[in-house]
């Protein structure tokens, strides 16, 4: 799965800053630090056209505008080796935004990325990412900004719906799209019963939404779904972590059961 899209290089153009700017749209290159050596240019480019910065280094914004898309093309390979779960175009160009403005090294280790991992509830995802509600946002409002537009794009519904098996949907709007936008407002339940009353009229009997409920409910055996991984696979969980983190937790606590009764046993045999 690739991580750069369009939308993700936008979305960090807008927000992140330019450096620095010495009039008649030139730029010149900066020091993050004084107690670093090496110079960057623009959105923190180390480069320019394939040559190092120095501290003599000038270029024009859509020299920089550029060089920033090379870098994230190459960023965004980093980024993908973290993020497990499929993510349509919205979500990645917001996790693309977000790892970008804290830096790969951090991305690796936060809260954020394990929830996104896991497939975390929506409130979950929206209490660590709002900038209304992390502290440590309040005082940047430029940051307030970014990280509002960056969880707002991710809770955005997308026509592809990204999945372990392939859907072409036959639709205008994918009804996929339906379990990431549930908010529980009276609009959506009126939209819920305007579904039902349509329904009622095309299928009296009910038995469309009987066998829809039927497929629906059933447990999972394609390639790629939470049941794929096999018991017999998943003897060392600390190894298999993220698949055991992709079947449901049940399974997992009977996995361990089971550990500990053949652990007892192989005593025992002693």
């Amino acid at each position: 799965m690739s991580f750069f899209t369009e939308l993700g290089y936008e979305l960090v153009r807008r927000y992140a800053p330019c450096r620095i700017h010495t009039g008649f749209e030139e730029y010149t290159s900066y020091q993050a630090n004084k107690e670093e050596q090496y110079w960057l240019i623009g959105y923190g480019s180390p480069r320019l056209k394939g040559k190092a910065i120095t501290p003599y280094t000038v270029a024009s914004r859509e020299e920089l505008d550029k060089q920033l898309k090379e870098d994230l093309q190459i960023f965004s390979r980093y980024v993908d080796n973290v993020v497990y779960v499929p993510l349509n175009e919205k979500k990645k160009a917001a996790v693309l935004s977000y790892a970008e403005s804290v830096g790969i090294v951090q991305f690796k280790q936060c809260t954020l990325l394990e929830l996104i991992n896991k497939s975390a509830r929506k409130s979950d995802i929206i209490r660590e990412w709002s900038p209304f509600i992390k502290k440590n946002y309040f005082s940047d409002p430029n940051r307030i900004n970014r990280r509002r537009a960056e969880l707002d794009l991710f809770l955005q519904p997308d026509k592809e719906v990204s999945l372990f098996v392939d859907h072409k949907c036959k639709l205008p709007r994918c009804l996929l799209n339906v379990a990431t936008t549930f908010n529980g407002s009276p609009q959506q339940v009126k939209a819920i019963e305007y579904l039902e009353k349509e329904l009622l009229k095309a299928d009296p009997g009910g038995k469309i939404i009987d066998k829809f409920f039927t497929m629906w409910s059933e447990r999972p055996h394609c390639i790629g779904s939470r049941s794929a991984f096999l018991e017999a696979d998943l003897k060392d969980l600390e190894t298999l972590r993220y698949a055991s983190s992709l079947i449901p937790l049940e399974t997992e606590l009977e996995l361990q059961i089971q550990e500990k009764i053949r652990a007892q046993e192989d005593a025992s045999c002693c």
